[in-house]
C-alpha cells in the first residue's frame, strides 16, 4: 500500500453569482510567521464562520496580523492545510456564502458548434485561466478599420495533457483561430484551432480535430512532457492509486454519452428541464461541479490514501472527494451536499462506492433535475496491466427517474500526466510547478475539541489549499 499523504495546497474560496442567486462571502486573512510541519484536518461549517472570526479576531492583536482578503476562489467546506518543510506565510480563508446552487461552467447556449468562423489577426492579450482561456485579438477588417474580439477557448488542463505546458503564443503574434461563432456578439467565437506564426497549429479544446495543418499541409505544435514525472508516476504507481487521464480526442468516448438526456424521466422532471435556461450568463464563470456530473469531466484526476479512507482529487474546479472506507451513513451529517455521502468498500480488485445525501441540483447540461433520493454506486476495476480504470454508474433516484439505469466510461493511465491546480478565474502560468509530496502528520486543532468539531459538519466537501 502506499503511504498516506496529501498533496501540498494552497487556499481556494471565492464569491460567486450562481443561478439561483448571488452568493455573498466574508473572507478573513490571518498571517503567522509560524513554521507549519503538521496538517490540520476539520470541517468548516456556514454556522460556525461567525464563531470562526470572533475567535480569530481576538487572537489577532497577539498572535497574528489581520490582512484584507484578495482574490479568493471558494471552493468546498473542508479546510486540509498541507505538511510542508516551512510555510513563512499561513492564510487562512472562512467563506460564508448564502442561496449558493452549484453549476458546470458551460458554454452551450452562447455559441454554435453548428457555424464555424475563422479569423486572422494580431494576438492583443491572453489570460492563461480557468474554466476557460480568454485571447483578445486586433482583426483589421479590408475597409483598415481594427476591431477587437473577444475569443474563448478551453481550459488549461486540456493544452497540459497536450502536451503544451508552456505559453506557445505571445501579444504582438499573428495567428489565425477557427472556430464556433458566437450567439451573442459579432466579434467573438469559442476557439478549437489556432495556427500559430511559425506555421504549426495547436488543437485549444477537447474533441476538436485537426484543421489548419490538414487544410495546408503544416504539422502539430509538438508535445513537451517532463521525463522526471514519468519516472516518478512509474515507480509510485500501486493499484487505483495513481493519476488517470481521459482521451480527450475520443470522439466515440462513452463519457460523452453518460450525461446525454437520453433517459426516461418522469413528468415533473422533464418539465424542469424544459423550462431550464441553458444561457444564462451565471454558467459561464466559476461555478461548482457537483455528483455524479464530476465524473464525467475530460481534466486529470487521482486517488490518494487518507488514514484508513480514500481521496479522490480532480483537477476539474480542484474538486477533492472523501471516500470513507469504514463509514456510516446513520454517523454522517443529516446536511446535503454537493458531492454527498460516500462510502467505499473492495470486491477483490474493485473498488465499490455508495453515496447519498446529494443536495438536488442539475443531473446534466441539459437541466434535468434531481432529487434528495438520488443514489449512486460506482465500481472502479482496474484492468490486468493496470493502464486502464473502467468505470460503471448505476443511478437510482424515484423522484426523476421511473427506474435505475446505468452510465459507464473509462479513464487511462498516462504516467507523464499530472493533476495541475485548477484555480478558477485566476490568472496563471501555463507551465504545470510540481512539487515533493511530503509525510503528513494530523494533529486537532486548539482551539476545537472532539464535541465543539461536531458543529463543523454541515458539508462533508473537502476545501482544498495548494501551494
Amino acid at each position: 500500500m502506499p503511504q498516506p499523504y496529501l498533496v501540498p495546497v494552497s487556499l481556494r474560496c471565492s464569491r460567486n453569482t450562481q443561478s439561483s442567486g448571488v452568493a455573498g462571502s466574508v473572507s478573513i486573512s490571518v498571517v503567522t510567521p509560524l513554521t507549519v510541519n503538521e496538517i490540520i484536518v476539520f470541517t468548516v461549517d456556514y454556522r460556525a464562520v461567525g464563531l470562526a472570526y470572533t475567535i480569530a479576531n481576538s487572537a489577532a492583536p497577539l498572535y497574528y496580523r489581520l490582512i484584507p482578503a484578495e482574490s479568493f476562489h471558494y471552493g468546498r467546506n473542508d479546510l486540509n492545510i498541507a505538511s510542508l518543510r516551512r510555510i513563512p506565510l499561513v492564510i487562512v480563508c472562512l467563506t460564508f456564502v448564502s442561496a449558493a446552487s452549484f453549476a458546470h461552467h458551460s458554454v452551450a447556449g452562447f455559441f454554435d458548434p453548428k457555424t464555424q468562423i475563422e479569423i486572422e489577426g494580431v494576438i492583443k492579450s491572453v489570460r492563461w485561466r480557468n474554466p476557460h482561456i480568454v485571447f483578445n485579438v486586433d482583426v483589421t477588417s479590408s475597409a483598415g478599420e481594427v476591431v477587437t474580439w473577444r475569443i474563448e477557448s478551453g481550459a488549461l488542463g486540456v493544452l497540459r495533457s497536450r502536451g503544451l505546458a508552456r505559453d506557445f503564443v505571445q501579444p504582438g503574434d499573428h495567428v489565425k483561430i477557427r472556430g464556433d461563432s458566437s450567439l451573442r456578439s459579432d466579434n467573438e467565437m469559442f476557439a478549437r484551432n489556432m495556427l500559430l506564426q511559425n506555421g504549426k497549429e495547436v488543437i485549444l479544446t477537447a474533441g476538436s480535430l485537426p484543421y489548419f495543418s490538414v487544410v495546408s499541409d503544416g504539422e502539430i505544435l509538438e508535445a513537451i512532457f517532463d521525463d522526471d514525472v514519468t519516472a516518478a508516476a512509474r515507480e509510485n504507481a500501486d493499484g487505483i492509486m495513481r493519476v488517470w487521464s481521459t482521451d480527450i480526442d475520443d470522439r466515440t468516448s462513452a463519457r460523452l454519452k453518460m450525461f446525454d438526456g437520453n433517459y426516461p424521466l418522469l413528468a415533473a422532471a422533464a418539465a424542469a428541464r424544459a423550462a431550464y435556461d441553458p444561457g444564462d450568463q451565471t454558467l459561464r464563470g466559476c461555478t461548482m461541479w457537483t455528483m455524479p456530473r464530476l465524473m464525467a469531466n475530460p481534466l486529470p484526476m487521482e486517488f490518494l490514501i487518507s488514514g484508513e479512507n480514500i481521496l479522490q482529487r480532480f483537477e476539474e474546479d480542484d474538486a477533492v472527494r472523501t471516500i470513507y472506507m469504514n463509514g456510516d451513513v446513520s454517523e454522517s451529517s443529516t446536511e446535503l451536499s454537493a458531492l454527498g455521502y460516500s462510502m467505499g468498500h473492495w470486491a477483490g480488485e474493485t473498488l465499490i462506492v455508495e453515496t447519498s445525501r446529494l443536495a438536488p441540483e442539475r443531473f446534466d447540461d441539459h437541466g434535468t433535475p434531481f432529487s434528495a433520493e438520488l443514489q449512486l454506486t460506482e465500481r472502479f476495476s482496474l484492468s490486468q496491466n493496470g493502464h486502464r480504470l473502467d468505470y460503471v454508474l448505476t443511478v437510482s433516484d424515484p423522484g426523476t427517474f421511473p427506474a435505475p439505469f446505468e452510465m459507464d466510461r473509462h479513464w487511462d493511465w498516462r504516467p507523464e500526466i499530472v493533476v495541475g491546480s485548477y484555480n478558477c478565474d485566476q490568472d496563471q502560468q501555463l507551465r504545470q510547478e510540481t512539487k515533493r509530496l511530503e509525510p503528513v502528520f494530523r494533529f486537532w486543532l486548539f482551539l476545537f475539541d472532539r464535541n465543539a468539531s461536531q458543529v463543523f459538519s454541515d458539508y462533508q466537501r473537502p476545501f482544498v489549499l495548494r501551494t
